[in-house]
């Protein structure tokens, strides 16, 4: 999981606090010439389970373009959708559905 990795509520754009982490994955990607990646996007439960599906690709598709952006090559970023489907925790407080609120960076490929 991504734990720097923050978006404002119902929003895909990437706060500038986050590049730190994410150039982190960018080193690693140049470190590592043949990894291949899938970012997997969460959302939390609340609110319409479409409209979730669709924020969790653009907040994956922006992470991606971030990567690519820095000059790894687009076919080594996968990309997966989930919506609020695959929530860490049912508990209904504001920690909880931070937490839900995710990104996670499987490696497919080393």
């Amino acid at each position: 999981r991504l734990n720097n990795l923050i978006f404002q509520i119902g929003k895909s754009k990437i706060s500038p606090e986050s590049y730190t982490e994410l150039d982190i994955i960018v080193n690693m990607m140049r470190e590592n010439k043949t990894m291949v990646i899938q970012l997997e996007g969460h959302t939390d439960y609340q609110g319409d389970p479409k409209d979730n599906l669709k924020l969790s690709q653009e907040r994956v598709d922006a992470v991606k373009a971030y990567l690519v952006g820095k000059k790894i090559h687009k076919s080594r970023i996968k990309t997966k959708a989930f919506g609020g489907a695959m929530p860490l925790s049912r508990e209904n407080t504001p920690e909880a559905h931070r937490g839900n609120r995710r990104v996670e960076l499987r490696v497919l490929e080393n």
